[in-house]
Order: structure tokens, then C-alpha cells, then sequence
């Protein structure tokens, strides 16, 4: 089904992972990166500070130069941006098997060049009943 909708230009099939587990054991697989994200802006150190710390030529006098935007500083965090799929089966007597299905993708929507990627999330819950084939 998977090869079927790869085929589609009305699809966007992100990941196909493969999970193992047992009966009513709960498996998980997590594919993603890490993202720095810009936080703001903070003031770097005080006037007084710069001055006498640092020796000439170095970055007060570059301070001088870019209208005083060296006296800040970008502090940046991380922030991990990933697909996450959760499966629980349940297999019963009658041939059948339950599965409950957590879904969780985060991707960059966007990047700007001053405030930096925009993220978007979408998640999805659901369980899924489906009759085990006997291949003997």
C-alpha cells in the first residue's frame, strides 16, 4: 500500500519505519534532528566591562562600528524536530489484531531570515482492528 501511495503525487508518505514487538508490549521509534532556534536577543556585558577587558581593536571598537550592536548577543536553543510512532498490539483468539497507533510528526514549516524556522506539529491517536491471514 505504502509503494501504491509513494506513486501518488496527491501523497506525501514521510517515513516508512519498521517496528518489531510482542503481544501487548508497547514499541516506539523516534527519527528526527536537532534545530537551533534563535531565543532573542540579551545584552552582552556592561559598558564598563567591555572597556576595560578588552584590549584595543578588539570587539568594542567593532561595537563602535555596527552602532553599538555588539553589546548583544544571540542566545540560541535546541529543539528537536522528529516523526514519532508509538505502536501497542493486541492479538486475541479469533484472529484478530488490535493496534493502538500514536503518531507524532514535527517538521520546519518555514524558515525566516531574521526570526529564524517556524515549526508545525500534527498528531494522531487511532486504533486499528485488522484479521491476522494464516499462511499454514
Amino acid at each position: 500500500m505504502l509503494h501504491a501511495l509513494q506513486q501518488s503525487s496527491d501523497v506525501n508518505v514521510l517515513s516508512t519505519p519498521h517496528l518489531l514487538t510482542s503481544d501487548n508490549e508497547e514499541a516506539e521509534i523516534t527519527v528526527g534532528q536537532n534545530v537551533p532556534f534563535q531565543a532573542g536577543f540579551a545584552p552582552a556585558a556592561s559598558h564598563r566591562d567591555r572597556h576595560h577587558a578588552r584590549p584595543a581593536g578588539s570587539l568594542a571598537s567593532a561595537g563602535s562600528l555596527l552602532g553599538g550592536w555588539a553589546r548583544y548577543y544571540a542566545p540560541i536553543n535546541r529543539q528537536n524536530v522528529e516523526l514519532k510512532l508509538n505502536i501497542k498490539p493486541q492479538i486475541n483468539a479469533s484472529d484478530y489484531i488490535r493496534m493502538v497507533i500514536n503518531e507524532s510528526t514535527e517538521e520546519i514549516a518555514s524558515t525566516d531570515p531574521v526570526l529564524g524556522p517556524t515549526t508545525s506539529k500534527r498528531t494522531a491517536k487511532t486504533t486499528v482492528v485488522a484479521r491476522i491471514r494464516r499462511r499454514w
